[in-house]
């Protein structure tokens, strides 16, 4: 715009110079229009200069807010730093694996357990790339399980579980890893799917130990299973030749004896009853240990089991030359 106004001027400097005695009528008028355009010039020159100052304003307003929201930015970014470092430290005091991943099956956050125990590295960023490095087994003899069939996949498809065991086999690594994994999906604030969160922990000793338990326990079962056996076979053997004798004693108590014969005969029978019980109880422990164990409520007079054992031991202390015998008191029931 300001060529128009500078050509204006040096018209109207040129009509100063020009005698208006010699002007015709159509000078006049073109003078009148070089008048008008300076006066549009300039007019137009003030509104651009308003313009040019406005924009000015505007673009240091422009520049302030601009400077004033990358300093936010900034210091939203710097914030949004220290809360991932912050998460990230709080994930890595975790004993357990975690490993977070999006719907894509991208990792997004592994804790250090997880990449101890899993050999988990962070620049590996999908479940596929370890998939072509690791193998997941249900038990040793078992097909490996496919892409799909990982936790974090699971836990993608919306799939929630608890102590999921599974067996983690790499060449490189000194022997195989007994994980217990647990998942579940991860949603954000909308209830839209993010992606799936796994915790893993190596139970590879826990494993062994619980193998080393059902050993020793199978090992029990079978020495309980011989002693019974074995108490079983001796408690009859034990008992044809007792009941033998239990029966001569009463055929010998039968006959006509001698009061001092009938007393060792009684002795005879009533320590072969005693001794007979005692094998019976002895086969009674062996039926305890396999659920076949019932007892009995029977009435019995504590005097005679009293006399019974006294009756054992008094032949023996009569031969030693000791007497032997028992006084029953108030506080023994009588049968």
């Amino acid at each position: 715009m300001d060529r128009p106004v500078a050509a204006a001027r040096r018209q109207w400097q040129r009509a100063e110079q020009i005698d208006l005695g010699a002007i015709a009528a159509g000078d006049v008028i073109a003078i009148l229009g070089l008048c008008f355009v300076f006066a549009v010039a300039i007019r137009t020159s003030d509104k651009l200069d308003e313009n040019v100052a406005a924009r000015g304003a505007v673009e240091f307003s422009l520049r302030s807010l601009n400077a004033d929201l990358e300093a936010s930015v900034a210091r939203r970014t710097a914030e949004l730093n220290r809360q991932t470092q912050l998460m990230q430290l709080i994930l890595d005091t975790i004993p357990d694996g975690v490993i977070v991943c999006d719907r894509n099956l991208r990792y997004t956050h592994v804790n250090r357990a997880g990449q101890q125990i899993g050999a988990v590295d962070r620049k590996q960023t999908t479940v596929g790339q370890i998939a072509d490095s690791y193998t997941l087994w249900t038990a040793p003899d078992a097909s490996p399980l496919g892409v799909e069939q990982w936790p974090l996949a699971r836990a993608v498809a919306g799939e929630s579980f608890y102590d999921l065991r599974l067996l983690l086999r790499d060449p490189t690594l000194s022997h195989d890893l007994w994980l217990s994994i647990s998942g579940r999906p991860l949603l954000d604030e909308s209830g839209e799917l993010y992606g799936g969160v796994i915790v893993h922990r190596d139970v590879t000793e826990q494993r062994q130990a619980e193998a080393e338990t059902a050993n020793a326990r199978r090992l029990a079962l079978e020495a309980a299973s011989l002693r019974n056996d074995f108490l079983s076979n001796i408690s009859h053997e034990l008992l044809t030749p007792l009941n033998a004798v239990l029966g001569m004693s009463q055929l010998l108590l039968d006959t006509t004896l001698a009061m001092r014969q009938r007393e060792y005969a009684e002795t005879i029978r009533s320590s072969g009853e005693l001794l007979r019980d005692i094998v019976e109880d002895v086969l009674d422990f062996s039926h305890l240990s396999e659920d076949r164990f019932v007892l009995e409520e029977n009435q019995f007079d504590p005097h005679d089991t009293l006399e019974r054992a006294a009756g054992c031991s008094r032949a023996g202390r009569k031969s030693a030359g000791f007497g032997s015998g028992w006084c029953p008191t108030k506080a023994c029931p009588a049968g």
